[in-house]
């Protein structure tokens, strides 16, 4: 992968302020020149960095009218891809493809757009729209005479991976025309043998596998293997290692099912030291024994397998689709070896998390509503002006209505004085059951989009933790209303973990949109490896920028190396931590974030914090209030903490959530509660 340098970015800002500088001083061909000079850079900074100053850049190109509303919302669509924003790049990437027009914009563009929608839904398993858009794209491409190997390729890529992922026939088919093109690209360049040719010709083999045409996925599994002896050892060393098992398993598999049951066991014995190498290869193991009825020896690898997990995360994040593949097949292996036990451990999981794992599979379309709240400001003054005219409207209906029943009451009173008073009623009771039917109907439409609201904030903040040897993390979040201010997050970078805890001022609406700007910030800076006091600044300055509301966040940003258990800290105005039963001592007390620009921070130090319990919170906890009013209190603090050493960051966790509901005694939550506790083993 191609890595830029500090220098090619700031090449890129530079035309991009001279071209703007050009443009502005009405010298259009020079600032066209430069534009035409730069763009290829420019697309080349977006993909291999996540700086935050690349969406200014576009956005200053587009302002100066020298890109396309289309090229700058592909390049946005571009940066939020590579910071992993799914939902937000799908947004960009799919309101282009539906807006260019390849004979006035270029074919190229056209079907780098297509392949980069198709080949970002495929990562996100959303099959059917990747093989849609990628299809459309071909056969218009192709009708036109404008399709290039390079773009068949790419495009097909998607849709042979996205017609295996669903089992379709056709998969085989597309996948041979993807390996003809490869082998094309190959030749073209001189060479042998390349990564991808050697992954489809496992992907061709596995594929016949799947159709049980064993023959022809022995003649395949024969040029995969021959591939793995041609590939640059020295350059290819890794992938080499982590695609071999897949050599002898599909030997045995092929010998299966040719019905050749003794050999295709006689290789497994000989190839067994070799897929036991991998996870992935010990999990083939496993279910080629269960496929065989050798219950026993299939549980025993399903227990090796599960002592590289943590205990707290002993089968990853349980969605159905992890039930389905990982925990169904120990369920069947411990029953069939009749290890009761076990059993009812495994099956009892099942049972705690399906409800949740059936629940997240039927709001899997929340995650992208969170494009409502990300794209912010335009979209809140959107969503105010749309309240204020429905308040409008109703307020409309209402005097209409008074005046109606007026009109009728002062009619009846000259027509039909005998029958005033049931008039007269008659109309009220009709006045207040409208009223009530749109009070009614406007109440359940304001609490639908604040559920809405709170599902998206909710999945802005992780809801799984880093699997790092040594590492116990866990957090939780609970707004006080529908929505709220705080937030927490975390970046691990290799051997460092970055994490923060914040809580805005105010609440509601307003904060949950400030929040979702702060976190964003956070995890964009973090992932450049700056130090916190680094990260303190820019986020300040970027909150601070027309902050005509005068809102700010307090926020603990730390910086852990979990090697040497060395810490970093930047303490922004929020409450002291709990480190090992004792209130953090900080020397420095920097305002919070987003109130001045330009102001300095100052970051602190701890050698080593292994073997140490860290909880980091927001004032909901120890300012919990219950109907006395009277605070948790710090006292209260670390008197549970000081009980909770022996517990796992999750039962801490727990454990303080219960004290502040009890101390609440039913009083509703006056402020958001946000907790975040962590301890590295050394």
């Amino acid at each position: 992968m191609r890595h830029l340098s500090k220098i090619d970015i700031v090449a890129v800002i530079a035309l991009t302020v001279l071209s703007v500088a050009f443009s502005s001083c009405g010298h259009k061909k020079q600032a066209v020149e430069m534009t035409e000079a730069k763009y290829d850079s420019l697309f080349d900074v977006v993909w291999y960095t996540r700086d935050t100053i690349i969406l200014l850049t576009i956005d200053s190109l587009e302002t100066a009218g020298e890109l396309t509303e289309n090229r700058a919302d592909f390049l946005r669509g571009v940066a939020y891809d590579r910071s992993r924003e799914i939902p937000l790049g799908d947004h960009y990437y799919n309101k282009v493809y539906q807006a260019v027009d390849p004979e006035k914009e270029g074919w190229d563009f056209y079907l780098r757009v297509a392949t980069r929608l198709s080949q970002l839904r495929m990562t996100t398993s959303d099959n059917k729209g990747a093989i849609k858009v990628a299809a459309e794209a071909l056969e218009k491409a192709k009708a036109a005479g404008k399709l290039t190997d390079n773009y068949e390729l790419g495009l097909l890529w998607s849709i042979a991976g996205c017609q295996s992922a669903l089992q379709l026939p056709e998969a085989t088919q597309t996948s041979m025309r993807v390996y003809e093109l490869l082998e094309k690209q190959a030749k073209d360049r001189g060479v042998e043998m390349t990564p991808n040719l050697m992954v489809y010709r496992m992907v061709l083999c596995e594929s016949y596998i799947g159709q049980e045409n064993y023959d022809e996925a022995e003649v395949w599994n024969q040029r995969f293997g021959k591939a793995l002896t041609q590939l640059d050892s020295t350059t290819y060393d890794n992938l080499i290692h982590e695609n071999a098992w897949h050599y002898p398993m599909n030997e045995i598999l092929i010998l299966k099912g040719q019905g050749k049951d003794s050999l295709a066991d006689a290789v497994f014995r000989q190839s067994y030291d070799q897929l036991m190498e991998l996870p992935e290869g010990m999990q083939e193991v496993a279910l080629y024994l269960l496929e065989n009825e050798r219950y026993a020896e299939a549980a025993d690898i399903f227990a090796l397998i599960d002592t590289t997990i943590p205990a707290d995360n002993k089968y990853g994040h349980l969605n159905l689709e992890n039930i389905e593949y990982s925990i169904i097949p120990r369920l069947k292996a411990n029953l069939g070896a009749g290890r009761t036990d076990t059993v009812v451990s495994i099956a009892r999981k099942i049972a705690d998390n399906y409800e949740n794992a059936f629940a997240e599979y039927k709001d899997k379309n929340a995650a992208e509503l969170a494009t409502i709240y990300q794209t912010q400001e335009k979209d809140a003054e959107i969503a105010q002006q749309q309240i204020k005219l429905s308040r409008q409207r109703l307020i409309g209906t209402l005097v209409a209505l008074v005046l109606l029943s007026a009109f009728f009451i002062i009619y009846s009173w000259y027509r039909r004085r005998a029958q005033k008073r049931l008039a007269t009623a008659h109309e009220q009771l009709k006045a207040a059951y409208d009223q009530l039917e749109e009070t009614t109907a406007a109440k359940e439409r304001i609490e639908s989009e604040l559920r809405i609201a709170r599902d998206i904030q909710m999945s802005m903040v992780p809801s799984l933790f880093p699997e790092y040897e040594g590492l116990d993390m866990f957090a939780a979040m609970t707004p006080a209303k529908e929505v709220g201010g705080d937030l927490y997050g975390y970046v691990l970078q290799g051997d460092i973990l970055y994490f923060c805890v914040g809580d805005v001022s105010g609440k509601g609406v307003p904060a949950s949109l400030f929040m979702a700007q702060s976190a964003r910030l956070f995890r964009t800076l973090a992932s450049e490896n700056m130090m916190p006091a680094d990260i303190a600044v820019r986020m300040n300055n970027a909150l601070a920028e027309n902050n005509e509301t005068g809102m700010f966040v307090t926020m603990f940003i730390g910086q852990l190396n979990l090697k040497t258990g060395h810490l970093d800290y930047c303490n922004c105005g929020h409450n002291a931590p709990v480190l090992d039963g004792e209130f953090l001592k900080m020397q420095y007390e920097n305002q919070p974030l987003g109130l001045w620009e330009d102001d300095p921070f100052y970051g602190e130090s701890i050698d080593d914090i292994r073997n140490k319990q860290l909880l980091v919170y927001s004032d909901g906890l120890n300012e919990a209030e219950n109907p006395q009013q009277e605070f948790l209190g710090n006292a209260r603090l670390l008197e549970l903490m000081d009980s909770a050493k022996s517990l796992s960051s999750q039962q801490v966790i727990g454990m303080l959530m219960n004290a502040v509901e009890e101390h609440r005694a039913g009083a509703d939550p006056n402020d958001d509660l946000t907790l975040l506790c962590l301890t590295v083993r050394g």
